[in-house]
């Protein structure tokens, strides 16, 4: 039996939706950065892993590390490559899969505050006032959570959508074949595709799934055959919860 990990991302730039022009579609590129936060998370994520598939009967075969082709990807994938090299596993080189792309928020959120430019407004005012009160990016979460909610249930009507559905279940099936010949493979990518691969297994609401998904968060699947897997665990996140001198646990984020 294959182990099949997938991983999300580490936190990237957020402030790319407080840009004056998201709604013209402009938060994607400046999204697409790992914060130092995010490093963080990465290297992390990168040691949990590395005792985990240390310990399995896998251990022997050199892991493979899959990356989508996004920045906050790549650059997470490297940080997790450098962990399993650190700790004497050796893993492969990182090899870039188009199939493990995160969807655009430019062509998700972008036509959605265009009609919807109230809730826009909103979002930003409580990012504003979350600047001098950090206990109040909880709102502005909330806010932000409510609307790409409204907007994913949109898109998931249009033709991208399933051609995104399309790309993630050849790379999971891809992923898998690599998988099922006993060695483990983790696949850096994004919320999107690892939930729809969650949600497809176990008959789940893939829109309930994605807001819910630590940055850096491991699911994993057990594999039997190529394109035949089962999930063993969803957004797990035990690795990000290590709390620093004052008691917090500043790894842990959802966004």
């Amino acid at each position: 039996m294959g182990i099949l990990y997938l991983v999300r991302h580490g936190q990237a730039n957020s402030g790319g939706l407080h840009t004056s022009d998201v709604a013209d579609g402009a938060m994607e590129e400046t999204y697409d950065r790992l914060t130092p936060l995010g490093h963080g998370q990465a290297e992390a994520t990168g040691r949990s892993l590395a005792a985990r598939i240390g310990g399995t009967e896998e251990s022997a075969a050199r892991p493979v590390v899959l990356s989508g082709p996004l920045g906050r990807q790549l650059s997470t994938a490297e940080g997790v490559h450098a962990e399993l090299e650190a700790e004497g596993l050796e893993p492969q080189a990182i090899r870039m899969v188009e199939q493990w792309r995160e969807f655009s928020s430019d062509d998700v959120l972008a036509p959605y505050f265009r009609a919807h430019p109230d809730k826009l407004a909103e979002i930003r005012r409580a990012y504003e006032a979350a600047r001098d009160n950090p206990r109040g990016m909880k709102e502005h979460n909330r806010l932000l959570g409510h609307a790409i909610d409204a907007a994913l249930r949109e898109w998931r009507s249009t033709p991208a959508f399933d051609a995104f559905s399309a790309q993630v279940r050849q790379g999971f099936s891809d992923a898998t074949s690599l998988a099922v010949g006993d060695q483990p493979v983790v696949v850096v990518t994004s919320g999107g595709p690892i939930s729809m691969c969650a949600a497809e297994l176990i008959g789940a609401d893939w829109t309930r799934l994605i807001n819910n998904i630590f940055t850096t968060s491991v699911s994993v699947f057990s594999v039997r055959s190529a394109g035949k897997a089962q999930l063993l665990s969803f957004n797990e996140h035990a690795h990000l919860d290590i709390p620093d001198a004052s008691g917090s646990r500043p790894l842990r984020r959802y966004r």
